[in-house]
């Protein structure tokens, strides 16, 4: 080699990017000085050119040798192993040429074993881009000039193998193809999947319901990389990934293999009353079938397969014994309930009934009462106690349910107790109830089902009044009022305070022929009466005495009973309502003859003597009692009607 570094002049690299050219124009390098140095560079991938198309020719002459230094390059074939046999160093065949046909070329004479394209007009024969085959060391010695060695460059080049992902993406880098034998990659491109429709699942609920009468199940075109082709339609030569290549420069093409997915659907469950959900099925009568993820074949319709509910019927004797066993009912089929009737023993018992006399008395406190029951089956009832649906023994039972259904049993029984009546001031008794509540009992004959405690029910009787009577005087005049009651429960205590007005009326006295001990005290109004015995009785209690205050004028003074409180000998509590009376005060009192403060029979006695003119007072005021100013007969008269009764009135 010569001793000056050869110098790229121009690179130029094919459009479909898989041939790069460098021209060398300022050594003097022999054919095969150049091949060697070609493939020494780039890791030994590099050669003399080959241009093995007219689409190369093309690229090479128009614009690889565009501006060249030389007359001749030296490119990459040879003859040298086989005289006339033209090879390309890289092994590619050797198909294509452009030999100068004027020479004609090649010569094939001596050693002229290396091919070269004209870079510049030589003579008159040879145009830029035609070859020549010439020696090792350019025609140094041959008889016409121009194509000496110091005339001669050389043409390098690199070729390359690309991959083309071929509808897919991660095609790999390019790769240099060295002279011989290239492993290609390992490294594989990938496709996604392409949608290819759907398939439809029709569901059919079956007799059911269902969320969605149908469901899409997308299809998708899935694909595997299969090889790499020279051909994108894979009629070239294939190649597996890694594989060994020692073709030429080429796009290899990945070629995919694809397949079809169906995605997987969920398929709901339906309802349906009275069945359970088996699953779906390819026909209506299927018996097994699918449920959660599924994945069709093909446009499909899927029927639900249901289960008929069973429902179990079971018998309780009840307090019997010999109850049926237990059926099982179809939804939607009657059952016939079993023939079979359970039975009961007689049975004795012992109760105690305890009375609570409930704020009054009774005599005796409790019962023992002897019950035997007899039993007889009645009928099957969906509760113990009956309150449920009835059915006979054999009947249909149409309900789509579970169920215990219960003997019921007619009952007899003998021997029940006579509740006593007990008794409460006040009140009057209705009956003994099973609670303190209640408000209907019993009366008379009771039969008890287990130990009892009854309550007495009572019913208030209407409350008692005190009335506080009213009566006329005058003022400074003594009165005395009762006070009276008009039905009585019976007291043993009583106790109140008397209220009216101090400055108008003083409490002076009392008396009672009717409350034993009665007693008050006159300075505060207040009373307290107790006795060892319920009184009784009606009409007048006590009388209160009062002196009314002087010159008060005419009007009423208000005398009542307050801060009220009465029980029974039992200390039970007795409502008495009270009602006010008190003093009215007149400056006269019509019908008063004699001006004792009262009108009675004396009063009539002392006017029918005056009259007749015996000796006697009157109060001529009070004796005027028809109001003519005049004291007559007429007076007599009206005063004798008052007097009975009649419907009169004293003026």
């Amino acid at each position: 080699m010569a001793a000056v570094t050869p110098v790229a002049a121009k690179t130029v690299t094919s459009s479909d990017g898989l041939h790069t050219y460098v021209r060398y124009d300022n050594v003097s390098y022999t054919w095969k000085q150049a091949e060697a140095y070609c493939e020494s560079l780039d890791g030994g991938h590099g050669h003399l050119a080959t241009i093995t198309s007219s689409t190369e020719q093309s690229l090479v002459l128009n614009s690889v040798l565009s501006g060249c230094a030389k007359n001749v390059y030296f490119i990459g074939a040879t003859d040298e192993a086989v005289d006339k046999t033209w090879k390309w160093v890289t092994g590619e065949t050797f198909s294509f040429s452009n030999w100068d046909a004027d020479k004609p070329e090649p010569t094939n004479k001596d050693d002229e074993d290396y091919a070269a394209i004209m870079g510049k007009q030589v003579g008159e024969n040879k145009a830029p881009g035609e070859w020549i085959d010439i020696y090792n060391d350019g025609d140094a010695n041959a008889s016409y000039s121009g194509y000496e060695l110091y005339n001669c460059g050389f043409i390098c080049e690199y070729d390359y193998v690309a991959f083309d992902a071929n509808g897919g993406t991660g095609a790999p880098s390019k790769q240099t193809k060295p002279i011989g034998t290239l492993t290609l990659t390992s490294a594989k491109p990938s496709r996604s999947g392409v949608s290819a429709g759907n398939y439809t699942i029709t569901l059919n609920a079956n007799g059911g319901s269902v969320s969605s009468s149908s469901l899409p199940a997308e299809k998708t075109t899935n694909y595997t990389f299969k090889n790499w082709n020279t051909k994108a339609n894979g009629s070239g030569t294939s190649y597996a990934s890694g594989a060994s290549y020692t073709g030429g420069a080429a796009t290899l093409y990945a070629q995919w293999t694809s397949s079809t997915s169906t995605a997987a659907v969920t398929l709901p469950t339906p309802t349906r009353t009275g069945y359970t959900f088996k699953g779906w099925g390819t026909s209506s009568t299927a018996s097994s079938g699918y449920t959660g993820s599924y994945t069709p074949t093909g446009n499909v319709t899927l029927y639900a397969i249901w289960e008929a509910n069973t429902y179990t019927i079971a018998y309780d004797a009840n307090g019997g014994t010999g109850a049926p066993a237990d059926q099982t009912k179809t939804h939607g089929t009657d059952l016939e309930l079993s023939s079979t009737k359970p039975t009961r023993a007689n049975a004795s018992y012992s109760y105690t009934v305890t009375l609570d006399a409930n704020g009054g008395s009774v005599t005796p406190a409790s019962l023992n009462a002897q019950r035997t029951v007899s039993y007889t089956f009645k009928n099957w009832n969906t509760q113990a106690n009956g309150g449920g649906t009835s059915y006979a023994s054999g009947a249909n039972y149409t309900a789509n349910a579970s169920a215990t259904l219960y003997a019921q049993w007619n009952e007899s029984s003998t021997t029940a107790v006579d509740l006593p009546t007990p008794t409460r001031i006040g009140y009057t008794f209705k009956g003994w109830g099973t609670s303190s509540t209640a408000s209907s009992g019993y009366t008379g004959s009771y039969t008890p089902t287990g130990d009892v405690t009854l309550y007495a029910i009572w019913e208030a009787t209407e409350a008692a009044t005190l009335q506080v009577s009213t009566a006329r005087a005058r003022a400074g005049e003594d009165v005395t009022l009762s006070v009276s009651i008009d039905k009585n429960p019976g007291l043993a205590m009583l106790e109140f305070a008397v209220d009216y007005d101090t400055e108008k009326l003083a409490l002076t006295g009392y008396a009672s022929s009717v409350l034993p001990d009665f007693y008050g005290n006159t300075a505060t109004g207040r009373f307290v009466w107790v006795n060892d015995s319920n009184v009784t009785a009606t009409g007048e209690l006590f009388t209160l005495s009062f002196k009314v205050a002087e010159g008060l004028d005419e009007g009423l003074i208000a005398v009542s009973l307050q801060n009220l409180a009465a029980a029974d000998l039992d200390e039970n509590g007795v409502d008495l309502l009270t009602a006010s009376g008190g003093v009215n005060v007149v400056n006269r009192v019509p019908g008063d003859v004699t001006g004792d403060g009262l009108v009675n029979g004396m009063d009539l006695l002392r006017l029918k003597k005056y009259l007749v003119g015996m000796d006697v007072s009157i109060d001529m005021s009070n004796a005027d009692v028809t109001g003519e100013g005049t004291v007559n007969g007429m007076d007599l008269l009206r005063l004798k009607k008052y007097l009975v009764g009649m419907s009169v009135t004293l003026s």
